[in-house]
């Protein structure tokens, strides 16, 4: 149970804010995992059996795949709601429009002002929906500088962005 609700939160809590999620190196992902292994699972002793190739290196890597598919659809849902509410909205013109400069990134979708990067409707819903619902139940890792008031979901951030150009 710890494992859905607690384990699994708190690695996609650390993979979030990697700053190239789609390339993590293996070595970062064994660090990560122990370290919320001695958080969540103060007893396991076997630490230097979490590696590549191990049932739950494999496992967590399955999960981190799902999370980033799961983003990519969350995305298209998002879109296809926002384009759905209002049927006379010229599809097409729309996405050129909101693509433009990714002005679908910034708030009051402004590409001229730098202060409003990433805070579009659109990356906001996404981050909130996809990734910051799927980080729920995580725990602060002290090794893995996972306190709230420091999280910046860069790497998150950046999927977003990348799910809703798409």
């Amino acid at each position: 149970r710890k494992w859905a609700k607690v384990f699994l939160p708190t690695l996609l809590l650390w993979v979030g804010d990697q700053p190239n999620i789609w390339s993590i190196p293996e070595d970062n992902i064994v660090h990560a995992l122990r370290e919320i292994i001695k958080v969540v699972y103060p007893t396991f002793a076997a630490l230097d059996d979490v590696r590549p190739n191990t049932p739950i290196f494999s496992v967590a890597s399955q999960r981190l795949s799902g999370w980033r598919h799961s983003l990519g659809s969350t995305a298209i849902a998002l879109l296809d709601c926002y384009f759905a509410s209002d049927p006379n909205t010229d599809v097409e013109q729309t996405c050129e429009a909101l693509l433009r400069k990714r002005a679908f990134a910034y708030e009051d979708l402004d590409s001229s002002n730098p202060d409003k990067a990433f805070h579009g409707a659109f990356i906001l819903q996404l981050l909130a929906n996809a990734h910051l619902r799927s980080c729920a139940g995580s725990v602060d890792v002290p090794a893995l500088h996972l306190a709230h008031k420091q999280y910046r979901a860069r790497g998150a951030i950046a999927l977003c962005v990348t799910a809703v150009s798409r």
